[in-house]
């Protein structure tokens, strides 16, 4: 997989045995290298390349469980902007700018949809815990929630409700999630209507500092295009987002979720799935 833009630059290999017991347990391995400007996307004044590898398994519990790990090593380096903020040169000052890692994943999902795709019925749940193994440069923690509930109206139109929360929890070195891998949310990935990663709290520069709590929210109608139902690999909806992220943990106040509400489509191209929201 390889993907280049001025945001992003992305080049991945991976390989997956999905029998490599007889009862179903895979194991994949995969590389990755990874460059992201931040100051090209409008959102921070940083660059981050990083380059790694890792070895995972899924494990199947049940029909509809399953768990998956993973563990890797990660060489990252950040390259500050002009004019960066005051906060993230104190981040450098304080932990250079080169950092040796030891990811770790571990995951719990429970799924029952009746498919992967415009699922009609069903339920998906994901909790998530990353953590920097012992010897990492820097220490810190990431625990989320990721689910999703479908209920059919009808034959044709299918009621979602999605949620997702995450929490960030780092060392007092760190001060935190570090600022390069804190939550983002805004955008048609979380709350449309808004400018992408654009929510929350700002630096002096007026740019989104992210933050260590995320809660976003959704609920939607998903129907057929009115103008093509016999396009399968055509869907519509219509839909409201909620959501905010903040700096700190104990920091949520319900007054600050920000709301966005609209109309939107994805289509199963030949290319890929591509989406368009109006919010």
């Amino acid at each position: 997989n390889f993907d280049n833009s001025k945001v992003n630059k992305n080049y991945s290999l991976n390989y997956t045995n999905p029998y490599y017991t007889p009862d179903g347990v895979s194991r994949g391995f995969g590389v990755y290298y990874n460059k992201y400007d931040a100051t090209a996307e409008n959102i921070s004044r940083y660059a981050s390349n990083r380059y790694g590898a890792n070895i995972n398994y899924t494990i199947p519990l049940s029909e509809h469980d399953s768990v998956y790990a993973s563990i890797g090593g990660e060489k990252r380096e950040i390259v500050l902007g002009s004019n960066p903020a005051q906060y993230q040169k104190d981040f450098i000052t304080a932990n250079g700018n080169k950092y040796t890692q030891i990811p770790g994943n571990l995951s719990y999902v429970h799924d029952t949809r009746d498919r992967s795709i415009f699922p009609t019925k069903g339920q998906k749940h994901r909790v998530s815990l990353q953590a920097a193994l012992p010897g990492s440069d820097l220490q810190y923690q990431k625990l989320s929630y990721d689910g999703a509930i479908y209920t059919p109206i009808n034959d044709k139109v299918t009621f979602a409700v999605k949620g997702r929360v995450g929490v960030g929890q780092g060392s007092s070195k760190t001060g935190g999630v570090p600022f390069f891998d804190k939550y983002y949310a805004g955008g048609i990935n979380s709350v449309r209507g808004f400018d992408q990663s654009t929510l929350g709290a700002k630096d002096e520069n007026g740019d989104p500092k992210g933050g260590d709590l995320l809660t976003t929210a959704t609920a939607e109608l998903q129907f057929p295009a009115p103008f093509a139902e016999d396009v399968k690999g055509l869907k519509m909806s219509t839909f409201i987002d909620a959501g905010n992220v903040y700096q700190k943990t104990g920091d949520f106040d319900a007054k600050e979720i920000r709301y966005a509400a609209g109309a939107g489509a994805v289509w199963l191209s030949p290319i890929g799935p591509l989406a368009l929201s109006y919010a």
